[in-house]
This record gives C-alpha cells, structure tokens and sequence, in this order.
C-alpha cells in the first residue's frame, strides 16, 4: 500500500482559508522598493510596515532572492528567520506581492521514494526534510508518495504528475529510467533526481554528490579506530544494500582511505564486505554483519538504507563500532549511536532544498547538474561524537590534510574506478 502525506500544518491552513487574501489589512504601497535591514528588523515587521500584512513576508523573501541573481549587492536570504542590519532587500508593490505570494502557495513538489522507504534513517527520510524545510520557508505544498516496489516508481510518478505538482523529485539511481519516460510525457513539468547525472532532458535535472570525497576521510579514521579497538587483527567492513554505482562510490573511496592509513603508518587494517541486494532488509544486514565480525570485523559501515543499519545493530550487540552514511545517523541511530564514530554526510536534505529554492526564483537548472563536493560542503566527514576524545589528535590533523588534498585533486579517492 502507498503512503501518502502532506507536510506541515502552515501550508495545510493556508490551503483551508484560500481564497482569502493575506492583504487584507492596509494600507499597502503600490511600488516596489528597495530597503536596507535595521537592527532589530524582521521579515515579518518589514511586511507589515511597507506591505499592510505580515503574513506577506514571503513575497519579499522570493523578490529579493531573486534580484539578487541578476544584482549582487541585493542579499540571498538561505533561512526566512535570518537577516542581518546592512543587507540589501527588494520589498514588492501590493500587486506583485499578492501575485507572489499566490504563486507560492499554489506551487506543489511531490517526492518518490525508493525502496528503502520514507522512514529508512538515511537516505530517503532526509531528502523529504529537505521538502519539509523547503514547505516551511515558502510556504508550499509538499508531499511525498512512497514505493513499495521498483514497478511502483512510475505509477507513483504518474499519479504527482497527473495532478499538477510543478516540481517532482524521484529519490534515487534506480528511478532513473522510469523518470526519463514519465519526463518526456509530462515535458511541462520539472523532474529533480538524486543520484543520477546521465539525463539531459530539458525538464530533468541531476543531483548528485561527491560521496568519495568525504568517505575516503572516514575510512581512514576507521582505519585508525579499528587499530585501537583491535592491535592484534584490526579489520574494517561494510555491509552494502544493492550493488549500484552510488552504493559503490561509497565504498571504494571507504577502502581507499583504509590503504592510504596503511601506506602512512606502515599498517595492515584488513577490509572486507558483502553486498546483501536490498535497501530493506535489516535482518539480512544483521547476519551478514555477524558473519563478518565472526571473521575479525571490528568497525562495520552500513551503507544500504535499512539493511545497512542492521549492520550497525549487529556492530553493537557484538561490542564492535559503526560508520554511518547519508545523514549524520547519531542522531537517527538513537540505540546505536554510542558506537558510531562518524558519519559519511551526504546532505540531501541541503541540495533538495536549494533546487526547491531554485525551481522557485527561475533558475531549475533543466538539463543540468547540481554536485554536491567537499569544496562546497555538500559531502563531509561528520562529528566524532562520543568518539571525540578518542581520536587521536595526529588522525584529526591527518584528516584535514587529507581534505585538503581531495580538494586541490593531489589525493585520489580511488572513484571512478579505472576501466
């Protein structure tokens, strides 16, 4: 069965009152005007003062946003709660903002999930926060439809596309067919895929990300963690969903952080692994992991949805430690999190909201690639955590290092892999 939710009660309010206007109070100005932030400014006073409402604070969110593409000196403003004395704003005349601010509220981006599910800890429940964040800044509407099956992806697709959702996200490498066909029949509406950089169409854009960059840093600590917890046979491993290239970039760059351990230190951290071919099989994970911690496994990645963090579970019944992926999973692994000593941060959530964001002011980059790096921010190794005091301060030194060094492209994370 599908699931199927929309998100916040702000928009669904909006949606009961509509049509009211929320110009109702008065007197608004009719042109449009430039404004300079104040101490003690707010989005909300600056709309009432010049706009006769509050409630229109967001037309002079999108307004100013999107001047400043074109002018520079105008602020982009990331977070509706955050502006600062000497920023540059574009405050709308009534008419427009009343247009703006309708826009807004009839504007609708719908998520598919992949199979791993919406509540998978990782992946998919952090790319609908970015719908969410996104909903609560603006003030749209956003819902997400959840597969259950790989069949369901352009039913599921079909069915957001059918009932005018502007912008639909498609979360995922293995929904990259199923967009292209639905893509070309709705060639009106914008399609955001994560994890898949091959479309060109002019309605799709590609979201995808450097996980290399950031997972080799993190399997070079676990490396130098595994060495603590295990001087005698140290062994790092991962227990991986469905053999695909977004699965595996995180994995070879893993490895190839362990080896540049090895090569500096003169050490022999051995790495191991298994693929069980399903993001959604926890309990798969959990045996393979026991095996693998049977076999010397002493640090395990679950890089896999659900399934991966059956490994991590596996990690901490056995007294062994965890790396988890996507998010930073100490705070989505609440009984595992003692053991986790990092995170590779893939920051969905971030890049779903910019494209949003993007899609919004006019610039949906169709055709195009939005690319997550370490340059940028958008990959990283995350917190250490409980696990703070116990890396030693030369591997945090080396770490920086080494992020350095992806950067400039004097250290090779081993992705792509050499044909």
């Amino acid at each position: 069965m599908r699931k199927w939710t929309l998100v916040s009660m702000l928009v669904l309010m909006s949606l009961l009152i509509a049509p009211v206007s929320v110009f109702a109070a008065g007197p608004p100005q009719q042109g449009e005007t430039e404004y300079t932030v104040q101490l003690d400014d707010n989005l909300w006073n600056i709309s009432e003062k010049y706009l006769g409402t509050g409630a229109a604070y967001r037309a002079i969110l999108l307004a100013t946003n999107i001047k400043s593409h074109e002018d520079d000196t105008f602020a982009y403003i990331k977070d509706k709660s955050l502006i600062y004395p000497g920023q540059k704003l574009l405050v709308p005349g009534a008419e427009e903002a009343e247009e703006i601010m309708a826009s807004l509220q009839n504007f609708k981006v719908g998520m598919v999930s992949d199979v791993g599910g919406i509540d998978d800890a990782s992946f998919n429940e952090n790319t609908w926060k970015g719908l969410q964040d996104a909903a609560e800044q603006w003030g749209i509407q956003a819902a997400f439809i959840e597969s259950q099956a790989q069949a369901d992806y352009e039913a599921n697709m079909t069915e957001f596309a059918e009932q005018g959702y502007d912008l639909i996200i498609p979360v995922g490498f293995l929904l990259g067919d199923a967009t292209a066909k639905v893509a070309e029949q709705y060639p009106d509406t914008h399609f955001a895929i994560v994890d898949v950089g091959w479309l060109e169409a002019p309605n799709i854009q590609g979201i995808v990300f450097n996980v290399d960059e950031a997972s080799f840093g993190v399997g070079y600590v676990a490396a130098a963690m595994a060495d603590i917890l295990d001087p005698a046979g140290p062994v790092v491993a991962y227990i991986g969903g469905m053999q695909i290239p977004p699965v595996e970039q995180f994995i070879v760059a893993y490895e190839a952080g362990v080896n540049y351990y090895n090569e500096k230190y003169g050490k022999s951290v051995g790495f191991t692994g298994v693929y069980v071919g399903d993001f959604e099989a926890p309990d798969q994970g959990k045996t393979q992991a026991n095996s693998l911690i049977d076999e010397g496994a002493d640090i395990i990645m679950g890089v896999g949805g659900k399934t991966g963090n059956g490994g991590i579970a596996a990690a901490k019944e056995r007294g062994k430690w965890g790396v988890g992926v996507d998010v930073d999973q100490y705070y989505t692994l609440p009984n595992e999190k003692d053991i986790l000593v990092t995170s590779t941060l893939k920051k969905l959530d971030a890049a779903v909201f910019g494209t949003i964001s993007d899609a919004l002011e006019g610039y949906f980059q169709g055709g195009g690639l939005y690319i997550a790096t370490l340059a940028n921010g958008g990959v990283d190794v995350g917190p250490f955590h409980d696990f703070e005091d116990m890396v030693p301060q030369n591997i945090k030194d080396d770490l920086v290092t080494i992020k350095k060094g992806i950067i400039a492209g004097t250290i090779s994370t081993g992705w792509p892999v050499a044909e």
